[in-house]
């Protein structure tokens, strides 16, 4: 969505020390290629376009670049001579979960029960408390662990409790990544809550991006980690009209780009 933001607007008031990291999904590549064509088209009616994300090539400098020029007063990247906010219809057609006919996800004010988890996705609770794990303050299972278990379901032809699993890996590292290669209550929340309750994550997902560069902002600097992906993706289709022939630029180039977008070049 763009806006004209005025003529004399300067599009980098303050350079921040901000950098954005990307989550490491080629285990998660690898999963999915367990995947046969039918089980894919199954898969996506359940889960959306979320495999596609996996193969969304995120430049980081785009989005360090992209980071410097969000105005957390108004919620929206203010450019040289217009404004540019996600939206929750945007961000519906990327990750396919249509908000039509859906309530968004809620925080129940409490986390789900160890016998929740186990019962979803068929493990022992035993077991899930034994992976269950502390990282940083937070509640959650090891990624390794969370894979090995993919692993064993593909092998035993489990293959609807495999999509489960493969899709709360992708909740927990690329749609609301918190800590490196661990997937947190939180993620496993949003996910529950869609599976069991049909509440749809869009909301959430947009609001964890905005909530993370506002905070960000507000310490005037860190390490931005949110979905990498889907702002990549959001971006670079609204500056370029094939982003698969997009060639790799430099932090640099991306810092002039950005710069040099005017209200004419958006699409």
């Amino acid at each position: 969505m763009g806006s004209n933001g005025g003529s004399n607007i300067t599009p980098l008031r303050k350079t921040l020390p901000l950098r954005v990291l990307k989550p490491d999904v080629n285990n998660i590549k690898n999963l999915a290629r367990k995947l046969k064509k039918v089980q894919r088209v199954i898969f996506m009616g359940k889960f959306g376009k979320i495999l596609d994300l996996l193969e969304v090539n995120v430049q980081v400098d785009a989005l360090t670049a992209l980071a410097q020029f969000y105005d957390p007063p108004f919620r929206c990247f203010t450019f040289k001579d217009f404004q540019l906010a996600p939206t929750l219809e945007e961000f519906e057609r990327i990750m396919g979960y249509p908000m039509k006919g859906s309530k968004p996800y809620q925080y129940m004010e409490h986390y789900p029960s160890l016998k929740t988890i186990a019962e979803t996705f068929d493990i022992p609770i035993k077991e899930i408390e034994d992976n269950r794990t502390n990282k940083d303050n937070l509640i959650g299972f090891p990624i390794k662990y969370l894979e090995e278990k993919s692993v064993n379901l593909a092998r035993d032809g489990k293959w609807d409790t495999f999509m489960d699993v493969l899709a709360l890996i992708i909740y927990g590292i690329v749609l609301f990544p918190t800590i490196k290669d661990f997937v947190d209550f939180m993620a496993i929340d949003v996910f529950l809550a869609y599976k069991h309750r049909g509440e749809n994550l869009v909301p959430a997902v947009l609001a964890d991006i905005y909530c993370t560069l506002d905070f960000h902002h507000e310490k005037e600097g860190g390490l931005i980690y949110c979905c990498s992906q889907i702002l990549y993706f959001w971006f670079v289709k609204h500056i370029f009209q094939d982003m698969h022939q997009l060639k790799t630029k430099s932090k640099k180039e991306w810092a002039n780009v950005l710069a040099n977008l005017n209200e004419r070049t958006i699409q």
